[in-house]
Protein backbone atom coordinates (compact mmCIF):
# COMPACT_ATOMS: atom_id res chain seq x y z
CA UNK A 1 0.00 0.00 0.00
CA UNK A 2 1.37 3.42 -1.01
CA UNK A 3 1.86 5.93 1.79
CA UNK A 4 1.16 8.92 -0.48
CA UNK A 5 -0.09 9.21 -4.04
CA UNK A 6 2.08 10.84 -6.69
CA UNK A 7 -0.12 13.93 -6.63
CA UNK A 8 0.22 14.22 -2.83
CA UNK A 9 4.00 13.70 -2.99
CA UNK A 10 4.34 16.44 -5.64
CA UNK A 11 2.22 18.80 -3.54
CA UNK A 12 4.32 18.09 -0.44
CA UNK A 13 7.52 18.63 -2.42
CA UNK A 14 6.25 22.00 -3.67
CA UNK A 15 5.28 23.07 -0.14
CA UNK A 16 8.67 22.05 1.24
CA UNK A 17 10.37 23.92 -1.57
CA UNK A 18 8.38 27.09 -0.87
CA UNK A 19 8.99 26.82 2.86
CA UNK A 20 12.71 26.39 2.43
CA UNK A 21 13.01 29.29 -0.02
CA UNK A 22 11.30 31.67 2.41
CA UNK A 23 13.77 30.64 5.09
CA UNK A 24 16.55 31.97 2.86
CA UNK A 25 15.18 35.52 3.15
CA UNK A 26 17.32 38.07 4.93
CA UNK A 27 17.34 37.64 8.66
CA UNK A 28 19.79 39.59 10.77
CA UNK A 29 20.10 40.08 14.45
CA UNK A 30 19.24 43.67 15.33
CA UNK A 31 22.13 44.94 17.45
CA UNK A 32 20.50 48.17 18.55
CA UNK A 33 20.08 51.88 18.10
CA UNK A 34 22.88 54.11 16.82
CA UNK A 35 24.70 54.31 20.15
CA UNK A 36 24.57 50.55 20.79
CA UNK A 37 25.46 49.63 17.21
CA UNK A 38 28.39 52.07 17.22
CA UNK A 39 30.05 49.99 19.95
CA UNK A 40 30.37 47.06 17.53
CA UNK A 41 31.95 48.91 14.58
CA UNK A 42 35.34 50.65 14.22
CA UNK A 43 34.53 53.92 12.42
CA UNK A 44 31.95 56.72 12.62
CA UNK A 45 32.02 59.67 10.21
CA UNK A 46 30.05 62.86 9.84
CA UNK A 47 29.11 63.33 6.19
CA UNK A 48 26.82 65.07 3.72
CA UNK A 49 24.99 63.21 0.95
CA UNK A 50 26.44 64.47 -2.34
CA UNK A 51 24.91 62.15 -4.96
CA UNK A 52 22.74 59.12 -5.60
CA UNK A 53 23.62 56.27 -7.94
CA UNK A 54 21.44 54.30 -10.32
CA UNK A 55 17.73 54.12 -9.55
CA UNK A 56 16.39 50.72 -8.50
CA UNK A 57 13.73 49.21 -10.73
CA UNK A 58 11.43 48.60 -7.75
CA UNK A 59 11.00 52.31 -6.95
CA UNK A 60 12.23 55.57 -8.50
CA UNK A 61 13.07 56.91 -5.02
CA UNK A 62 15.41 53.98 -4.19
CA UNK A 63 19.05 53.87 -5.28
CA UNK A 64 21.76 51.25 -5.70
CA UNK A 65 24.30 53.51 -4.02
CA UNK A 66 25.04 56.99 -2.75
CA UNK A 67 28.17 59.06 -2.28
CA UNK A 68 28.71 61.12 0.85
CA UNK A 69 31.34 63.79 1.48
CA UNK A 70 33.09 63.25 4.79
CA UNK A 71 33.26 66.39 6.93
CA UNK A 72 34.66 64.80 10.08
CA UNK A 73 35.72 61.58 11.79
CA UNK A 74 33.97 60.93 15.10
CA UNK A 75 35.51 57.53 15.87
CA UNK A 76 38.37 55.48 14.44
CA UNK A 77 40.64 56.16 11.49
CA UNK A 78 39.27 57.24 8.12
CA UNK A 79 41.46 59.02 5.58
CA UNK A 80 39.12 59.36 2.58
CA UNK A 81 37.23 62.51 1.53
CA UNK A 82 34.13 60.51 0.61
CA UNK A 83 32.38 57.18 1.03
CA UNK A 84 30.35 55.33 -1.56
CA UNK A 85 27.67 53.29 0.18
CA UNK A 86 25.96 50.48 -1.65
CA UNK A 87 22.53 49.49 -0.43
CA UNK A 88 20.04 46.71 -0.87
CA UNK A 89 18.92 46.02 -4.42
CA UNK A 90 16.16 43.67 -3.36
CA UNK A 91 18.11 40.65 -2.16
CA UNK A 92 21.32 41.91 -0.54
CA UNK A 93 20.28 42.03 3.11
CA UNK A 94 21.48 45.62 3.38
CA UNK A 95 19.71 48.88 4.18
CA UNK A 96 17.83 50.54 1.34
CA UNK A 97 19.10 53.92 0.14
CA UNK A 98 16.04 56.12 -0.30
CA UNK A 99 15.52 59.72 -1.37
CA UNK A 100 13.34 60.33 1.69
CA UNK A 101 15.92 59.10 4.17
CA UNK A 102 19.05 60.36 2.40
CA UNK A 103 18.19 63.48 0.35
CA UNK A 104 21.08 65.18 -1.41
CA UNK A 105 22.53 67.82 0.89
CA UNK A 106 21.40 66.11 4.10
CA UNK A 107 23.94 65.61 6.87
CA UNK A 108 24.34 62.37 8.85
CA UNK A 109 26.52 60.40 11.19
CA UNK A 110 27.35 57.04 9.58
CA UNK A 111 28.69 53.90 11.21
CA UNK A 112 31.25 52.19 8.97
CA UNK A 113 32.45 48.59 9.09
CA UNK A 114 35.96 49.51 7.92
CA UNK A 115 38.15 52.35 6.70
CA UNK A 116 37.47 51.50 3.02
CA UNK A 117 36.06 54.20 0.77
CA UNK A 118 33.34 51.87 -0.59
CA UNK A 119 31.16 49.85 1.75
CA UNK A 120 27.69 48.52 2.48
CA UNK A 121 25.06 50.57 4.26
CA UNK A 122 24.70 48.25 7.24
CA UNK A 123 21.36 46.92 8.44
CA UNK A 124 22.12 44.93 11.63
CA UNK A 125 21.58 48.07 13.70
CA UNK A 126 20.78 51.73 13.22
CA UNK A 127 23.74 52.60 10.97
CA UNK A 128 23.04 56.31 10.56
CA UNK A 129 21.29 59.24 12.17
CA UNK A 130 20.36 62.49 10.46
CA UNK A 131 21.72 65.80 11.70
CA UNK A 132 19.42 68.82 11.64
CA UNK A 133 21.19 71.80 13.14
CA UNK A 134 22.13 70.89 16.71
CA UNK A 135 19.81 67.85 16.84
CA UNK A 136 20.05 64.29 15.59
CA UNK A 137 17.03 62.40 14.33
CA UNK A 138 17.08 58.62 14.53
CA UNK A 139 14.75 55.68 14.10
CA UNK A 140 15.12 52.44 16.01
CA UNK A 141 12.76 49.48 16.42
CA UNK A 142 10.51 51.44 18.79
CA UNK A 143 10.11 54.51 16.59
CA UNK A 144 11.63 57.88 15.85
CA UNK A 145 13.62 59.81 18.43
CA UNK A 146 15.75 62.94 18.68
CA UNK A 147 18.48 64.22 20.97
CA UNK A 148 21.04 67.02 21.03
CA UNK A 149 23.97 66.32 18.71
CA UNK A 150 26.45 67.33 21.44
CA UNK A 151 24.93 64.78 23.84
CA UNK A 152 25.29 61.96 21.32
CA UNK A 153 28.86 62.97 20.45
CA UNK A 154 29.75 62.93 24.14
CA UNK A 155 28.27 59.43 24.53
CA UNK A 156 30.26 58.23 21.53
CA UNK A 157 33.61 59.27 23.08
Amino acid sequence: MKAFSLKTRCSLLMLLSLASSSSLACTTLYIGDFLEFSKTQPVIVRATVSSHGAILRINADYFEEMTVTVTGVVKGDFSHDSVVFFGDTGSSCLRYITRAEFPIGSEHLFILESSDSRQPLLVAGESSVRILGDTILGRDLVGEYSMPLTALLKLLE
